[in-house]
């Protein structure tokens, strides 16, 4: 959320936007010099070291706060982030886009399963095993994962002793996968079986 605003106002706000919109192509002045400036701004702000990531896609997010907050070039925005700490959260956020639902890329839990998880629970001999997920967004393959290895324990026939850890650098979403709260619109992900084995219905939808 950008703005929180009445109708009235809200008029007003994107035709704002709107104005500014140039801002959201790439401007001459992104120099190397001036993005690095940009991210070291970030960097003591979040504590977080972008350098690894794409300068494209990264600054596509700058440009379009950019565009929010009308600013013309990369060194004042710089200059922004350093002096607002709530600017340099909304810009992290843009760019920890977390992209995630149940059973993601369902080849590959398949193979996880078939050359990680059904190995190690035959190696493990009820003793515990320890997983951990260094990205866990909302915590949907989280889940998914705890899913596999109960199944799978189940199958086998064993007492499953399970510890995960799950981390994530956007404190929202590592809140979000502690609380486990999911819509309905789940079962296109996971299954009724899945569901009713693993899954408590809320009162007044969702999981």
């Amino acid at each position: 959320v950008d703005f929180v605003l009445s109708p009235a106002e809200m008029a007003a706000e994107l035709a704002n936007y709107l104005d500014h919109r140039t801002l959201l192509e790439p401007q001459e002045v992104e120099s190397g010099a001036a993005t690095r400036q940009l991210w070291e701004a970030l960097r003591e702000k979040t504590k977080i070291d972008f350098c690894e990531y794409t300068k494209e896609n990264l600054m596509r997010r700058v440009r379009r706060r950019m565009a929010v907050r009308q600013v013309h070039s990369l060194s004042r925005y710089s200059q922004m982030l350093s002096g607002d700490a709530q600017e340099a959260r909304l810009l992290t956020r843009d760019i920890l886009i977390g992209v995630t639902r149940f059973f993601r890329d369902p080849e590959a839990f398949r193979e996880l399963d078939r050359q990680i998880i059904t190995p190690l629970l035959e190696s493990s001999q009820g003793r515990t095993v320890r997983i951990w997920v260094p990205g866990c967004a909302t915590g949907e393959e989280v889940f998914s994962l705890v899913m596999l290895f109960q199944e799978r324990a189940i199958a086998l026939g064993q007492r499953l002793d399970l510890k995960v850890f799950a981390t994530d650098v956007d404190r929202e979403a590592l809140r979000a996968a502690g609380q486990g709260l999911y819509t309905e619109n789940i079962s296109a992900d996971v299954s009724a079986e899945r569901l009713a084995q693993h899954f408590v219905p809320r009162q007044g939808g969702g999981y």
